[in-house]
């Protein structure tokens, strides 16, 4: 995803020092005052900052102004994580300190809890070493609108709303702290925007009206769930320039290795993931994985097996396992991760969940898992290094479940099941596994000079050389899906463009049929081995 900055234009800063009180109609989970569409999602959407009020040292000291409690401690977890992983994960923002604040001057944030409107002073440096600068309510009973109606309903019904409230509303604020104004008080916010603009106006737009910012009242998603926005992150850059992202290539196969013991390698088996040395081919194909853009951000990373092509590691009940791409936004979430510095090794990796922030992958008794720090050896169990792929440069050979000394192969570009004895026949039976569109694969017979790659033809399977069309890149495209005969280290492929139909063998050659009896299940099931391409 890209988006280009449309313009920049100067206009006034008013009302320094007024307090922005960050409340009227937007509360947590509840609808604007006037229902609002959003044909302006599609658009370059950025943000309305205050270039005048940046901090120019992006690493800002923070604080809290009451004594603390243990209700209050416990928000201030909530808080810290939460700005942790949005503003300093993302941004080349960093926060420090978050300790009692001094009864002299403090040069930063200073935060006071309590029960009151959130909001802070300013925007930008106009909260810098003022008490009280910003406030953020840890309960919300008390807090009432200008009618004296309680104003966080949904805030007060649950732990659970609770913790979102303050994760969202400190967002939010930190946004103001660093410069963000809200989004609907820009000149150009469209009429179906219905929010009146509330406090300090920053004095530079940066691109089009973000319907999605944290900073917008119109967002049906309150502080737009607690996440920046595409657009919210791109003002952040425009105020003090692009992150120091970590290196990590993003087309790049790798192998993951644990902290402190460089002989065990993060692998896949029977789709769960777990650490273990590799003593076989097969193992290292079940320890190599393509690492691609977070499947829910692409901001982030998600890690796609690399012979189960389509199938990605995702947590699911806290375990770590490898499962075929759902699509739901569930699926893709569970299946992003932030990398970040590691935690036991700055030059090494630590990978914290996309919709668990504070859980991280990590490995415990032989098994991945999703965890907080939970433990003394939680630090070093929770940090992985990448390394060179155990498996490289080699190719697929799928042999039959019900008839295990044969192979797909092609003998005059036709697709057949048959015995392997010749080193011609086993040319003929390998295959490299391309990606299509996700989650979706080619299989290109390895070696071929026509590029000749397996697609369904009349309902028969044919190697056939590839065609600049959309039916021949319909045809060919394969999803690979757990056996159908329930093998755990079997697979079976599912065409795009014919859903529920799948390659099987019939007399020895294969075609694209549905079905559900058991002998269909076992002819449309395969074992995958990797070759090594000779």
């Amino acid at each position: 995803m890209s988006m280009s900055i449309k313009m920049i234009v100067a206009t006034v800063v008013v009302g320094a020092g007024v307090t922005l009180g960050c409340g009227g109609t937007d509360q947590p989970g509840g609808e604007p005052s006037t229902p609002v569409a959003l044909p302006h999602a599609g658009l370059r959407a950025t943000a309305y900052v205050s270039a005048a009020k940046r901090w120019i040292n992006p690493a800002i000291g923070v604080c809290w102004e009451e004594v603390e409690t243990p209700e209050l401690a416990q928000a201030r977890s909530w808080i810290r994580m939460r700005i942790q992983s949005e503003l300093a994960r993302k941004t080349r923002l960093s926060f420090h300190g978050w300790d009692a604040c001094p009864s002299g001057y403090f040069d930063g944030i200073r935060i006071s809890q309590a029960n009151l409107w959130p909001s802070t002073v300013g925007l930008g440096t106009d909260v810098r070493g003022v008490r009280n600068g910003m406030i953020l309510a840890t309960r919300f009973e008390t807090i009432t609108d200008k009618d004296g109606k309680p104003a966080f309903d949904l805030c007060t019904r649950s732990e659970r709303e609770r913790r979102k409230c303050i994760e969202h509303g400190a967002l939010h604020e930190f946004g103001h702290a660093i410069g963000l104004s809200h989004e609907q008080n820009r000149p150009d916010t469209p009429a179906d925007c219905t929010e009146p603009p509330q406090g300090n106006d920053g004095d530079t737009l940066v691109g089009d009206f973000d319907a999605h910012s944290v900073m917008n009242y119109c967002n049906v998603d309150w502080s737009n769930a607690g996440r920046l926005s595409y657009g919210d992150l791109l003002g952040i850059e425009h105020l003090y320039g692009r992150p120091n992202a970590i290196d990590i290539d993003p087309a790049g196969f790798v192998s993951i290795v644990p902290h402190g013991a460089s002989a065990l390698r993060v692998r896949h088996r029977l789709f769960r993931a777990e650490v273990s040395e590799l003593s076989a081919e097969r193992d290292e194909a079940d320890a190599t994985f393509r690492i691609v853009p977070g499947l829910a951000d692409s901001s982030y990373v998600s890690f796609e097996s690399v012979n189960f092509p389509g199938h990605f590691l995702r947590h699911s009940n806290f375990q770590i396992v490898l499962a075929p791409r759902a699509f739901d936004p569930l699926f893709d979430e569970d299946a992003t991760f932030a990398p970040q510095k590691g935690m036991a090794d700055p030059a090494a990796l630590s990978f914290e969940s996309f919709n668990f922030p504070g859980r991280f992958m990590r490995h415990e008794a032989g098994q991945m898992r999703l965890t907080e720090r939970d433990s003394a050896s939680f630090v070093a169990d929770a940090t992985f290094t990448f390394t060179a792929p155990a498996w490289r440069s080699k190719a697929y050979r799928f042999r039959s479940v019900n008839f295990p000394n044969k192979y797909v192969r092609h003998q005059f570009w036709r697709a057949l099941l048959l015995d392997v004895s010749t080193p011609s026949d086993y040319a003929d039976s390998r295959f490299d596994v391309l990606p299509a569109t996700s989650p979706f694969v080619r299989l290109r017979a390895d070696g071929a000079s026509n590029g000749a790659t397996l697609r369904h033809r009349n309902f028969e399977l044919w190697a056939d050389a590839p065609e600049l069309s959309p039916q021949f890149a319909s045809d060919s495209a394969f999803r690979i899906r757990r056996g159908l005969n329930d093998n755990p280290r079997a697979v079976s492929l599912e065409s795009r463009n014919l859903p529920n139909h799948f390659v099987r063998h019939r007399d020895f050659a294969l075609y694209l049929e549905s079905g559900t009896s058991a002998a269909f299940k076992a002819d449309a099931s395969f074992y995958i081995e990797v070759t090594d391409g000779t």
